[in-house]
């Protein structure tokens, strides 16, 4: 009976980016009124609007998976018999593999807080008016976010169930049975993602200034400028390297010179069991969209005689995230946006290697002759070995972003379905 089973699936690969309503919405609803003029008007507005909107996802995967299974099930010898029962039973050899790797992942979804409400007004105007309006409005959204992963993944399972032999039989009963090796392996390997929900830019609100009666030798200004921002920077580079080796043998095997009675080698059972999980770099910004400003209103009444009229204001946020996870060479950023910024990636982001060797005897019974003061029997077997090992890694969370690591918010897998939910989880209608 021969019975060898061989399962293997190498390497499920995602590497995956998305974007979801990562534009900040486009500028709506500023109002600007200079109004009744008159007299020695001069009147100005300036409108500067700038939008700036920039989403690099980047995700660069080298996965090399290599797995060689071989089996066996004996070498199998009943050599020289010249009368009775000879008997070899081997087989069973299950080697079970499942390699799973799922490389970069980038989500990005913006467009929180929608808001844009600016109105100014100049009003009445008249007399030797000078009437001046200057906006600016800048909003500026820059996210990256970067997976560069290398997998390498090395499994080699070599299983025998005994090398067997009965010799110069020339009498009765002889039997070696062998058999029973078992092998799993799970290497399971998820690397990146980066998730950013964001807001910010596009959120000013509200805003209302009015000088209102004018008149006289009136100068009346407004200025407002208003700079809004948001950078987010999140970065992976993971490197890990897993190395497997089981070797199991389950005997060497020997029955040697009998002659006649009884020769029992039992052996088998060598199981191993290999796990090794790697989680590795996670970041997640988050900031639950606390949008800034709004309801602010200035208002300079009854203007008249000889009026120099001056509202003057200035509105600026910037939001600056970095996060990095890296392993191997240095590397440095340079200059971006509004800041200057670096890190030094030290060297060896998890390296895995298991070596499992198991062999139930080398066995024998060497220069039999009969029974007369019993039967030699050789019964070994059973070696179990299971080795178990986890990394979860790095992680950055920023705001309230709602991940757990562990995984009850998140659960750190890149099926559709935990993705599904977890977009969902931050409001998204994705029906």
């Amino acid at each position: 009976m021969i019975k060898m089973n061989k399962k293997v699936l190498a390497s499920s690969l995602t590497t995956f980016a998305m974007v979801l309503n990562s534009v900040a919405p486009v500028m709506a609803a500023t109002s600007i009124t200079i109004s009744g003029n008159g007299s020695d008007t001069n009147n100005d507005v300036t409108l500067t609007r700038s939008q700036s909107t920039t989403v690099t996802q980047y995700n660069d995967t080298t996965i090399d998976n290599d797995v060689d299974v071989d089996q066996d099930t004996g070498g199998n010898d009943a050599d020289d018999n010249t009368g009775g029962d000879v008997e070899i039973n081997t087989g069973d050899a299950d080697s079970d593999i499942t390699v799973d790797n799922q490389a970069g992942r980038n989500v990005y979804e913006n467009a929180c807080c929608v808001a844009d409400d600016i109105s100014l007004e100049i009003s009445g105007n008249g007399t030797d008016s000078d009437n001046t309006i200057d906006l600016k409005h800048s909003n500026i959204v820059d996210v990256e976010q970067i997976n560069e992963t290398d997998i390498d993944n090395d499994i080699d399972v070599d299983q025998d169930s005994g090398d067997n032999g009965a010799d110069d039989n020339t009498g009765g009963d002889i039997s070696i049975m062998t058999g029973d090796l078992d092998s799993g392996i799970e290497v399971t390997n998820e690397a990146g993602v980066n998730l950013a929900r964001a807001g910010l830019p596009g959120v000013v609100g509200d805003v209302s200034v009015l000088i209102a009666g004018n008149g006289s030798d009136t100068n009346n200004d407004v200025t407002l400028r208003v700079r809004e921002g948001l950078l987010v920077t999140q970065y992976n580079d993971t490197t890990i390297d897993n190395d497997v080796d089981v070797d199991q043998d389950s005997g060497d095997n020997d029955a040697d010179d009998n002659t006649w009675g009884t020769v029992e080698i039992d052996t088998g059972d060598a199981n191993s069991d290999v796990m090794i999980d790697n989680h590795v770099n996670f970041n997640a910004i988050s900031t639950d969209c606390e949008c800034l400003l709004g309801d602010l209103e200035v208002k300079v009444a009854g203007n008249g005689t000889d009026s120099d009229n001056t509202v003057n204001a200035d509105f600026d946020s910037v939001t600056e995230y970095t996060q990095a996870n890296a392993c191997e060479e240095n590397h440095e950023w340079g200059e971006w946006g509004w800041g200057e910024w670096g890190w030094d990636r030290s060297n060896g982001c998890i390296e895995n290697d298991a070596d499992i060797d198991q062999d139930t005897g080398d066995n024998g019974s060497d220069d039999g002759t009969g029974n007369v003061h019993g039967d030699p029997v050789i019964t070994t077997g059973d070696i179990d070995s299971n080795v178990e090992l986890g990394t979860s890694g790095n992680e950055n969370v920023i705001g309230d972003a709602g991940f757990d690591w562990e995984g009850s918010h998140v659960v750190f897998s890149f099926s559709p379905d935990a993705l599904r939910q977890l977009l969902i989880s931050w409001g998204l209608d994705l029906d």
